[in-house]
């Protein structure tokens, strides 16, 4: 008896390193981003023009939020800037101000996600309908893939920010914009976004099953997240404090999804107002889960013109805002937390 109780023991060690060194590979080197928004801007006004209509952030941010812990950016894109025309050749001068800045982050050490901030839309329309056939989204992501698979700091090419209301046409081109990278690029991840604004607690509800097979096996699928009332992010009631206690069930659709399914996630978007410190029990619970479950995380948002934005972390008159100086502490922990140190 007593050498079968020592074999169960040894067993049990043996489960128990198995599962630690899993979820050590599984949350290996987390990305904290923070949305740096601008070159998407003066959406009523395409292409428009560069330092008027919209702005690209530069090296003072990226050098700010490296100094506060942050390793990635997600950096907004507009489908109708980059190409003025379908199936057109990419405009170069936009093209530049993307290089530019993936040549600055390369320097400072941050990782770039490329997000079309298009809404599942080009011009006004659905894609995947008649006037934006998903050939011309897949002819698109294979001239972006192929102009900037080489440069080292991109480190994914993000879909489609917020696609909604598109007829179910979303899961159908979304696997065309991934077949168009493919083609290009082997290397690099790809994040999917969910439909219905990729609403993270109606994950599962509004996108049923996994919709695209990349061959490369690296993909992450990317959901939304605000903890105000109507979900938007909008905040129109601030005072009103969301409990730390419910962030799970925002949370919870999209968790559970991934898991069923085995795959990555990532929450793309999220933010509170960061000027009242009765929001921090809720950023506290976000980033422990965010943790625990291995959730990459994207701060919405810093960047231009974004001294007076109710959600803004960007620093004001070189002042820190209330929830940066929270969140750069949370971030160092993650960081030297022993679930996320490469052995």
């Amino acid at each position: 008896m007593q050498r079968f109780n020592i074999v169960i023991m040894i067993l049990a060690i043996f489960i128990f390193r198995v599962n630690a060194t899993e979820a050590n590979s599984t949350c290996d080197d987390p990305k904290i981003g923070i949305n740096l928004a601008g070159p998407e801007f003066g959406g009523k006004h395409l292409p428009g023009k560069l330092g008027h209509d919209y702005l690209f952030p530069n090296a003072v941010h990226l050098i700010y939020y490296k100094a506060k812990g942050f390793n990635a950016v997600r950096l907004p894109i507009k489908w109708e800037r980059l190409q003025h025309e379908l199936y057109s050749e990419l405009d170069s001068a936009y093209l530049n101000e993307i290089k530019k800045f993936l040549m600055k982050a390369e320097q400072y050490q941050m990782d770039v996600v490329l997000d079309l901030h298009n809404y599942g839309r080009y011009k006004r329309h659905i894609i995947g309908s008649q006037q934006v056939p998903k050939t011309a989204f897949y002819d698109l992501w294979k001239r972006t893939a192929h102009v900037f698979k080489s440069y080292p700091a991109l480190m994914a090419y993000g879909l489609m920010n917020e696609p909604h209301d598109t007829k179910g046409l979303w899961f159908q081109v979304a696997q065309s914009a991934v077949d168009g990278i493919r083609s290009e690029d082997k290397n690099k991840a790809i994040y999917i976004a969910g439909e219905h604004w990729s609403n993270a607690h109606i994950w599962s509800r509004v996108n049923p099953k996994p919709f695209v097979i990349d061959p490369q096996n690296n993909i992450a699928y990317e959901a939304h997240l605000y903890f105000d009332k109507d979900f938007s992010g909008r905040y129109q009631n601030p005072e009103q404090i969301y409990k730390k206690e419910d962030v799970y069930k925002r949370l919870k659709s999209f968790i559970v999804w991934l898991k069923k399914y085995n795959l990555k996630g990532v929450i793309g978007e999220w933010g509170v107002p960061s000027d009242n410190p009765d929001w921090f029990p809720v950023v506290d619970e976000f980033t422990d889960l965010a943790q625990e479950h291995c959730l990459d995380w994207y701060y919405w948002r810093g960047g231009v013109w974004a001294d007076h934005y109710l959600l803004s972390i960007e620093p004001v008159k070189a002042q820190d805002k209330p929830l940066m100086k929270f969140l750069s502490n949370n971030i160092k922990t993650e960081l030297e937390s022993p679930l996320n140190r490469i052995k």
